[in-house]
């Protein structure tokens, strides 16, 4: 079992999740660094939608700045550190992104990954390029450090030149700020016998949790999880230095499952998809007759609560979470009949929103 019975996750987690940007050029590997705090003793994690404390938000536009001309920019995450500053990774194409720096592609390049550091008025601070072979990008804010999660399945430069074992990768590195300037601590590789994607990540005072799906098998130190059915979620327990203390598997259907990771102070709430019949421990969902949402609530130890799905005989697009007063929100579309809680859909498309108590 996840963390049970090895320590206590829970307490004043903060997830802040968004959609957004940037890289990692020659990035300066920091040796045994020691972890400054990375929030600093700045008031609180900004206003608007995304963030989780300070005024509500009004509907006004504080400000708005433009980066690069004629690109094409993915927004893969966000997080908010504790003195407002702004973390982002993503993509872009078409030229060359200025931020700080010009971050221009490696030649050959189509599609590079960056990240890059903002103050609270969005002015950037720090950038660099990550590589081509980024499929997936996830990025979290603990007390006094940045982690960022890549699924990849081309070499990549994240400190060191990295190289997929088989189909996919992923890595967590962990960002700590040295003098005003970010550089990575450790990174952490997991080898995977088949793919690994859609990592998400939480951040706490003890490390992170890290999810991600997998097929059909993957390793964390002498562990080895096979996936049952035909793709597999994991949860897996890193300390602050990256080790893995534990590790578990959801249950797997055999299309992508993981959409959503988020905090709460008293714990976790996770969402996906899945086709067939999801498993865990202490919570079980049956086989749906299409693609069916579901959510599960975890614990501060990541043990399941509560298990929900909703679904429709056709097709569900991914959803995502946000934290409520003693429950969560949930949004999507679905591309048929939705029932979710006595809601039904009818309508093609139709975009939904709802709060679920837990």
């Amino acid at each position: 079992m996840l963390g049970r019975g090895t320590r206590w996750l829970g307490a004043g987690l903060l997830l802040w999740g968004c959609n957004q940007l940037y890289g990692i050029d020659d990035l300066r590997y920091v040796e045994g660094a020691s972890t400054s705090s990375v929030g600093g003793s700045g008031e609180g994690g900004g206003a608007g939608s995304g963030g989780m404390g300070g005024a509500p938000p009004t509907g006004a536009v504080s400000w708005v700045r433009g980066y690069g001309e004629g690109l094409v920019v993915t927004i893969a995450d966000m997080a908010v550190l504790t003195d407002g500053r702004i973390a982002l990774v993503g993509w872009f194409q078409g030229g060359d992104l200025v931020l700080d720096q010009t971050l221009s592609p490696i030649e050959g390049e189509l599609r590079p990954a960056f990240f890059a550091l903002f103050d609270a008025a969005g002015t950037p601070l720090f950038s660099s390029l990550i590589g081509e072979g980024a499929l997936e990008l996830a990025l979290a804010a603990g007390p006094d450090a940045l982690y960022l999660a890549v699924s990849y399945d081309m070499p990549i430069a994240l400190g060191m030149d990295l190289s997929p074992s088989t189909l996919a990768d992923v890595v967590v590195a962990r960002f700590v700020e040295v003098s005003g300037t970010f550089g990575i601590d450790w990174v952490r590789s997991f080898a995977s016998t088949g793919t690994q994607r859609s990592p998400r990540l939480v951040s706490t005072d003890l490390g992170v949790l890290l999810a991600l799906e997998y097929a059909p098998a993957f390793q964390i130190g002498g562990l080895t999880m096979v996936a049952l059915g035909g793709r597999d979620i994991a949860l897996v327990d890193l300390d602050l230095g990256g080790t893995a203390i534990d590790a578990r598997s959801l249950g797997g259907a055999e299309q992508d499952l993981l959409d959503a990771l988020v905090a709460t102070p008293s714990g976790f709430y996770l969402g996906g998809q899945h086709l067939a019949a999801l498993d865990d421990e202490d919570c079980s969902l049956p086989s749906p007759k299409g693609n069916a949402n579901f959510v599960l609530s975890l614990d501060a130890l990541a043990t399941c609560k509560t298990a929900l799905s909703f679904g429709s005989p056709l097709t569900n697009a991914p959803i995502r979470l946000a934290p409520a007063p003693s429950g969560y929100f949930v949004a999507g579309h679905s591309d048929g009949m939705l029932d979710l809680v006595g809601a039904t859909s009818q309508g093609d498309n139709d975009m939904f929103l709802a709060r679920i108590d837990d």
